[in-house]
């Protein structure tokens, strides 16, 4: 099932001995998982209506279609996300794919967060 092997791949976790799940960083797929499929290297197309109104197809090319690089940088600047991180307090994050849940993060962000994504390089 194309739609379970998706999942499980998309994140592994640990729970420490308090119970709470800690991500596991870098997770390394199989090559099965970059796979041609029903849509490109996905089982669909991404959802419509992106969270921070990411462009549609922008997100289509970059998951389903591509096995090099995302979007280029500063990219996150033209969503509505850096208005959102700063007037939440929560912000929940999913998979474009599938719809689930990956993560929740801290909102209301400061200056400092924003400056580091700006001008740090991420391997």
């Amino acid at each position: 099932n194309e739609h379970s092997t998706l999942e499980k791949h998309a994140a592994k976790s640990v729970e420490n001995s308090l119970g709470e799940s800690t991500l596991i960083v870098p997770v390394i797929g199989e090559e099965s998982t970059m796979s041609k499929k029903a849509h490109g290297t996905c089982p669909y197309p991404p959802q419509r209506n992106l969270q921070f109104s990411v462009d549609w197809k922008k997100a289509d090319k970059i998951c389903c279609f591509n096995r090099h690089y995302a979007e280029r940088a500063g990219y996150f600047l033209t969503t509505t996300w850096l208005r959102d991180v700063k007037s939440m307090m929560k912000l929940k994050y999913y998979d474009s794919i599938t719809g689930k849940l990956l993560f929740t993060a801290p909102g209301k962000q400061d200056e400092i967060f924003v400056f580091i994504l700006l001008h740090v390089q991420f391997l």
